[in-house]
């Protein structure tokens, strides 16, 4: 049986003794900094799931007849049988789900380091 022993040395200047008073400067700066890091976080999840939200609003507006894009939609396929507009609303549906991503990702990446996962 290997055993290794383990030393306790000095503790490292960053952790806080129970008898110090924490700094505020340094609690600041760390709060800054997680809610940062936890703010690009959401909004990557956000923009990942937009495209989700944008089907489901269809869905909802249609069911429940409120004005919208769904109601662009539907007007343009079934009553004026206008197929130019019908691609047109879902290209630009799609084209804005698509985009939401790679932009938030940019501006994550530039707001906090550890968010670059390109």
């Amino acid at each position: 049986m290997n055993m290794t022993a383990i030393t306790v040395g000095a503790p490292a200047p960053e952790t806080l003794q129970l008898s110090e008073k924490p700094n505020p400067m340094r609690l600041r700066i760390v709060r800054r900094d997680v809610r940062r890091y936890n703010g690009c976080v959401y909004a990557s999840r956000v923009a990942r799931d937009l495209g989700f939200g944008l089907g489901f609003a269809l869905f909802v507006e249609v069911i429940f007849f409120l004005p919208g894009l769904s109601d662009t939609l539907l007007v343009s396929a079934y009553i004026n049988q206008d197929g130019a507009l019908t691609a047109g609303v879902l290209v630009c549906a799609s084209i804005i789900a698509r985009a939401a991503s790679p932009f938030v990702d940019v501006v994550c990446a530039v707001a906090d380091a550890r968010c670059r996962s390109f």
